[in-house]
């Protein structure tokens, strides 16, 4: 059971070891109940710690398992482990790095804001970035809709501002025809997301944008102050 989904905010669960293997020199467990969100979307793999009897074990990235029979999510260990065969069903206890959680959800949050914003500024339809991506302090929507312009992310940055400082509340929920797809609601409007977002957009607090054009795409970044 993933419960990043419905419970973004949950730091730490008991849980059991489902599976662990190690493929290229790499080592992978799998939860019976799990935090950690996968890289996808633009957003990072959680990291975190699995704190066993005898051992505890740092998490360095978080996939969902394309290859493997054994599917679902998994949690790269940052060491090799030897021990790999003998953690199947064992107790765990999980732990989210939460600073690092919680930056990658005020990014998000704050890369979906900003595109609300262009549309309110721009007072139509803009059509989604053709590249998101967020970093550890940093994130950035690159656009190749000439609509997108400098000017427009400018004035689109201070109606972002403004938001931020009011506050919204903002909700996922699951596309009701579509399994595994959801959506991110916050002021009217909605954007397709399964990521991990704040629950008010004033929690995204300080940040601060730049802009740039190259070839006819325009990137907008946006970098947290504080």
């Amino acid at each position: 059971m993933n419960k990043y989904y419905n419970e973004p905010y949950l730091r730490e669960i008991a849980t059991r070891i489902n599976a662990a293997f190690q493929e290229e020199g790499i080592s992978y467990i799998q939860t019976e109940s799990n935090i950690f969100h996968p890289q996808g979307g633009g957003q990072k793999g959680d990291h975190g710690i699995l704190i066993l009897d005898d051992h505890e074990l740092s998490i360095c990235d978080t996939r969902k398992d394309k290859q493997s029979t054994v599917g679902g999510v998994l949690l790269v260990l940052k060491e090799p482990f030897s021990g790999l065969e003998k953690l199947p069903g064992k107790e765990a206890i999980c732990k989210l790095d939460w600073d690092f959680r919680y930056r990658q959800m005020r990014l998000h949050s704050s890369a979906h804001l900003h595109h609300c914003m262009l549309e309110k500024v721009h007072g139509g339809i803009i059509s989604h970035p053709k590249t998101s991506d967020i970093q550890d302090t940093f994130a950035f929507n690159r656009y190749d809709d000439t609509k997108v312009t400098p000017q427009l992310a400018e004035a689109a940055s201070i109606e972002f501002k403004k938001a931020v400082e009011t506050g919204a509340r903002t909700i996922r929920y699951p596309d009701p025809e579509k399994v595994g797809f959801w959506w991110w609601e916050c002021l009217g409007y909605k954007i397709p997301c399964g990521g991990t977002h704040v629950a008010d957009i004033k929690e995204i607090g300080n940040m601060d944008f730049t802009f740039s054009t190259k070839k006819g795409n325009t990137t907008i970044n946006i970098k947290i102050v504080t």
